[in-house]
């Protein structure tokens, strides 16, 4: 359902393409068939004659995802459960140093719920996984809970070490700090009333040549999930018999799990995938009841529609996306799901008319062209990238305001993955107009091109004047549009500039 299949004639042109099934009507001749899934490929040579009918089926399984899944585990992965029983009676030894009261402001209620992180890398280390590595609430870096120390022993697992810690959370907005050599990234984690989150981070090998500037240069890939009662972690005791519980049904539900890595790997590539509304449907219905899933097909959703349009307008061929067609009617089911499964829903059962205050469903709302009679506040980062662009896309700074302490805290950010990322630093607008002026190596990797003539240490006076500020100078009509451009390059919203600078 979310592979890509590619049909390549002898000639090496493409004669035709889909994803999850390939249909399609060619000239006699010798094809490759290439098969890729989530950053794998397979392929296969194929001959086909005249008046013949050929069916193959190739599958792509036993992804590596960043979960700890039966494939990944191999033959340890039911007594891994063994395993969570040990993190969660590590817990209950250390309740104190892992329950955290967040003094944010909650998203649903107070009462605490269970949050697993789990680290890994592949081959052997004496180390903690979990060193250096923080959870807060937002904006409450004091109440931070560092991993280390609360996290249960090793555990070899199939072909990689593990390191588990669990938590206990009141819904709301977290923060996790993941080091790498001499820098930080920051991610957030959700927490949602009646869900049970899970945070996995592979540490991987990185080329210490690579720029500092480069995201792909980070040691640690993260995936974060949301689960359902009948796949909670916290459920499993020593004693368990392995073919029964929460951890057995969490096992066999590996392909569905590899579907949300599928996911996850097209919104970090930027590969349109989501094709037809039943990947997105599976997405929003699955037995997980995972919001983050269902955030992730709907932005899929999205990239489809919006890649439809653009060749639609430039009278490009549609290539997969001809079957592409989410209605009105579609689009607010989809947006309906999210809502429900993110637990944004008024008394009556039906979604408030005002702007969702959670970022990412409000940047769904505003890919679907919603507006509203005043700006949405947006004071908490997102979860994902695609989240971000639209939070922050132009065309939308009628429709959003973004908080000037959130957007200074952040502003050094990037993907990762198909994540929202940024490092902790103390920079202010002004430093950061200079930095990039002086085309020096800052996170993250932007192509910005300078307009004008003016130095380094002019150009934050130059923006005051642009954005009304009365003790600076106001810039000429030519400096004005050239001002904007860089403004809009360097993604500083109007009135974060007003505030800030």
């Amino acid at each position: 359902m979310d592979a890509e299949i590619f049909l390549i004639g002898g000639d090496l042109s493409l004669a035709a393409n889909d994803v999850g099934t390939l249909t399609c009507i060619v000239s006699p001749g010798i094809y490759k068939i290439r098969v890729l899934r989530a950053g794998r490929s397979i392929e296969e040579l194929i001959e086909l004659s005249a008046d013949s009918d050929e069916h193959r089926e190739i599958r792509i399984e036993n992804l590596q995802t960043i979960a700890p899944t039966s494939a990944v585990l191999g033959d340890d992965a039911l007594a891994f459960g063994d395993y969570i029983a040990e993190v969660n009676a590590n817990a209950a030894l250390r309740e104190g140093a892992v329950r955290v009261q967040s003094r944010a402001p909650k998203l649903l209620d107070g009462i605490p719920q269970p949050v697993f992180i789990f680290a890994s890398k592949h081959g052997q280390t004496p180390y903690s996984l979990m060193s250096g590595i923080r959870l807060f609430p937002w904006r409450a870096t004091d109440l931070a809970v560092k991993l280390a120390s609360a996290s249960a022993g090793l555990r070899p697992a199939g072909v990689r070490i593990w390191q588990g810690a669990r938590l206990e959370l009141a819904p709301g907005t977290y923060i996790i700090e993941i080091p790498s050599g001499e820098r930080s990234i920051r991610h957030v984690i959700p927490v949602f009333r009646g869900n049970e989150t899970h945070v996995f981070i592979h540490h991987r090998e990185t080329d210490p040549s690579a720029p500092r500037d480069n995201p792909s240069a980070m040691a640690a890939d993260v995936a974060v999930q949301s689960r359902a009662r009948e796949y909670w972690f916290s459920d499993v005791k020593l004693g368990t018999p392995l073919h029964q519980g929460s951890w057995y049904a969490y096992c066999s539900k590996t392909r569905d799990l590899e579907m949300e890595y599928s996911a996850r790997w097209a919104l970090a590539s930027r590969r349109r995938i989501a094709l037809a509304d039943e990947l997105v449907r599976r997405l929003l219905n699955m037995d997980f009841g995972d919001p983050l899933s269902g955030l992730a097909g709907a932005h899929l959703m999205f990239d489809t529609i919006e890649t439809r349009k653009q060749r639609l307008a430039e009278n490009r061929d549609l290539g997969t996306v001809s079957r592409a067609h989410f209605d009105d009617n579609a689009i607010e089911s989809v947006l309906n799901g999210v809502s429900q499964l993110m637990r944004q829903f008024d008394e009556s059962g039906h979604p408030t008319s005002e702007p969702p205050k959670n970022p990412d469903l409000l940047a769904l709302h505003l890919r679907a062209g919603r507006s509203w009679d005043v700006p949405a506040r947006v004071d908490e980062p997102p979860l994902f990238w695609p989240s971000w662009e639209a939070l922050t896309a132009p065309h939308n700074r009628d429709n959003v305001e973004i908080s000037p302490s959130m957007w200074s805290d952040t502003k050094l950010n990037g993907a990762f993955g198909p994540y929202f990322g940024w490092e902790p630093h103390r920079q202010s607008l002004r430093d950061f107009v200079r930095s990039y002026a002086a085309v020096e190596a800052v996170f993250p990797t932007r192509q910005v091109q300078l307009p004008l003539d003016h130095n380094q240490d002019a150009l934050p006076e130059a923006f005051g004047g642009l954005f009304g500020g009365a003790q600076f100078p106001s810039p000429s009509e030519p400096d004005k549009l050239a001002l904007q451009s860089l403004a809009e390059q360097l993604n500083i919203p109007n009135n974060v500039a007003k505030k800030l600078l």
